[in-house]
């Protein structure tokens, strides 16, 4: 495994597939290198997880080996006026997929779709606006994990055109939360806690721009993004992105934290013989009261104006008036069509097509007790007495 996951070979390997060699600015070898580290010596990666890693990572150099090959081809890609209404940037399991697929399916508004968040540049052989062998690589990542861990389905709602996260797309900078969703990585996540986040708003923004280049329809929208890795770093994507309203549905961690649990002994699972659900729950969990306590203390340094917040239980209750706000503070009326839009969506993505998440506290070593004081300030500033009781009954 040392030898596998070495960057010196990995970096070679992308080059020799893809036939490049310009990589552009290497700022991103430092975190590569430290993700390596901690993949080494602390994640205990199965073989089939070594060679799932190392897949991941020789995948994430040639997106970017091809990508800097397209700009120096067309650089006007770095003259496209990117525009972005929102970012949603939510505690994992508060509709926050919801939300973003509600708001991107709508005529004013695009994200990004499943199949371009672990391939953002074409592969050889694709011309400008096709995208059939990306599609297809999308198609496999979705067949793998859920033949890997069929549970997974439960938990996110995978599909190949429906606007995702760009979560993958942070992670192929190696300074996102996409890495440490597979594995262990206590060293890894510990020094990113200590690192300036602004190259990877830089580099997302360039990632826009290339998609919009690609698929110019999307020139004429602005755009709608989510994702939880950026609550520690709030003030170099609000930077980076002066004009983005920054939305937060809230819901009590004593409901969600468990969940996200689950969700990430599902994923390392599908790298790791052994999985201790204790150990990932009580990180996660404490991983999760780091980031919300560094986003709340962030946010008291922003305009107010900035961000918009919503509760779930309503967002979920009745979707359409919270759609609706959301529309009014982006300086846009709810439509007839995008009204049709959203309905349709509701109708086809209802929670009882998709079987059960099911999880407990006890199985991560988890008790109410410590959640409430891990999350104490961040309830205290964002969920009401009567939120947090009406969460404790449902």
């Amino acid at each position: 495994m040392a030898h596998e996951l070495q960057s010196g070979v990995l970096v070679d390997e992308a080059m020799r597939r893809c036939a490049l060699r310009d990589l552009g600015d290497a700022w991103f070898m430092e975190p590569l290198d430290v993700l390596l580290n901690s993949l080494r010596s602390e994640a205990q990666l199965s073989h089939a997880g070594v060679l799932v890693e190392r897949e991941r990572i020789i995948a994430a150099l040639g997106n970017r080996l091809r990508m800097v090959e397209t700009i120096k081809r067309n650089p006007e890609i770095l003259k496209e006026r990117v525009r972005v209404a929102a970012v949603v940037v939510s505690l994992p399991r508060t509709g926050s997929t919801m939300l973003q697929r509600l708001l991107a399916g709508t005529p004013p508004f695009t994200a990004m779709r499943w199949w371009e968040v672990f391939n953002y540049a074409p592969m050889s052989g694709e011309k400008r606006g096709e995208a059939y062998e990306r599609r297809c690589a999308g198609q496999k990542i979705i067949d793998d994990f859920v033949q890997g861990n069929p549970d997974l389905i439960a938990s996110h709602p995978y599909e190949l055109e429906a606007p995702e996260e760009e979560t993958p797309v942070l992670g192929q900078f190696f300074m996102g939360t996409l890495m440490e969703g597979f594995a262990y990585l206590p060293t890894y996540v510990e020094w990113l806690k200590s690192q300036d986040h602004s190259r990877v708003y830089g580099e997302l923004r360039t990632v826009l721009q290339f998609m919009q280049w690609d698929q110019t329809s999307r020139r004429s929208q602005r755009w709608i993004l989510k994702s939880s890795a950026h609550l520690p770093s709030l003030e170099a994507l609000c930077r980076e992105f002066p004009d983005a309203l920054i939305i937060m549905n809230h819901r009590d961690p004593l409901q969600t934290v468990p969940s996200v649990c689950s969700l990430m002994t599902m994923l390392h699972a599908l790298e790791c013989d052994q999985v201790d659900k204790v150990v990932v729950g009580r990180f996660t969990a404490k991983r999760w009261a780091w980031n919300l306590s560094r986003f709340t203390q962030l946010r008291a340094r922003l305009p107010p104006e900035r961000f918009h917040d919503m509760g779930y239980r309503q967002l979920v209750r009745d979707p359409i008036p919270e759609v609706g706000r959301v529309f009014a503070r982006l300086g846009e009326g709810l439509t007839a069509e995008a009204r049709t839009a959203v309905n349709q969506w509701l109708e086809s993505n209802r929670r009882d097509k998709r079987p059960a998440h099911e999880y407990s506290l006890a199985e991560f070593g988890l008790s109410e007790e410590g959640l409430r004081h891990d999350f104490a300030e961040y309830r205290a500033t964002f969920l009401s007495a009567s939120e947090q009781q009406s969460e404790r009954n449902s």
